[in-house]
């Protein structure tokens, strides 16, 4: 049978006050979840979960699962929120909590994506932060994503986007406000498209593989003692200088008059 995991969501503020709830629901509808708190440069300090009422494929399970008597633990869950939900929204969309959930389609679709992986940044902050994730962990909205098959092409992008030499062009010229990045790493940066068979760009690529390795070899290390790693303990390691430093190197060739 399908094990039963405990949970308890997350003091909810702003539109989400008053949804908080607790209790038990089957391992199904948990799936793994990165948030923009736990991004780093180049890897993630662990992650996070989500509950959610779909299926490995995006569809929703929600008109399948039994009400009443025979409802499951999460249907029992879902429909108390759902009903607190409904209160909060007095009838303004999104109306209920499965739409407020699911905006636009934007967590069903990555769910029911075929792409083998995808690359992540934060859309808020001061410094521009990326990496690779699998396909399967959901991409909260504090998060822009891209999936691809090809993975060298996700770790083209994340090596550019985690380039120190771009760090002042991202902070400065890549924002939609004072906090958001939103899109602007992709529209205010002229980022060619990826070429296996350019020299530049496989290099980048290879790089980021590498970072990524040192980056989770490091947290593992501090998860041992119970800590979390930051962005400027990432940015100073000494095993980071060469691969940064080799980035830095092709990004400049590719992207000259954005570094600085």
């Amino acid at each position: 049978g399908l094990g039963i995991v405990y949970f308890r969501t997350n003091r909810a503020k702003g539109a989400w006050r008053g949804t908080d709830r607790r209790g038990q629901v089957e391992e199904q509808f948990v799936k793994q979840a990165i948030f923009s708190r736990l991004l780093l440069p180049f890897g993630t300090n662990g992650h996070s979960h989500i509950i959610a009422p779909f299926a490995a494929d995006g569809g929703s399970l929600l008109e399948t699962l039994p009400q009443d008597a025979g409802a499951s633990r999460f249907r029992r869950y879902w429909d108390a929120a759902d009903q607190k939900w409904r209160e909060i929204s007095s009838g303004r969309p999104p109306v209920t909590l499965l739409d407020q959930v699911d905006y636009q389609g934007k967590l069903s679709a990555q769910l029911g994506s075929e792409q083998a992986a995808k690359v992540v940044y934060q859309r808020s902050g001061v410094w521009l932060q990326s990496c690779v994730v699998p396909v399967a962990m959901i991409a909260d909205g504090t998060l822009n994503w891209f999936a691809s098959n090809e993975e060298k092409e996700l770790h083209y992008l994340a090596a550019i986007f985690n380039a120190p030499a771009l760090a002042i062009f991202f902070r400065d010229a890549c924002r939609a406000s004072d906090r958001h990045f939103q899109m602007g790493p992709m529209e205010n940066l002229p980022i060619p498209a990826f070429d296996a068979g350019n020299e530049q760009h496989a290099n980048l690529a290879a790089q980021s593989e590498l970072a990524h390795r040192r980056v989770a070899a490091l947290v593992a290390e501090q998860a041992a003692g119970r800590r979390k790693i930051g962005r400027d303990a990432v940015l100073r390691d000494g095993a980071m200088q060469p691969i940064l430093a080799a980035i830095d190197e092709a990004v400049r060739a590719i992207l000259p008059d954005y570094c600085s």
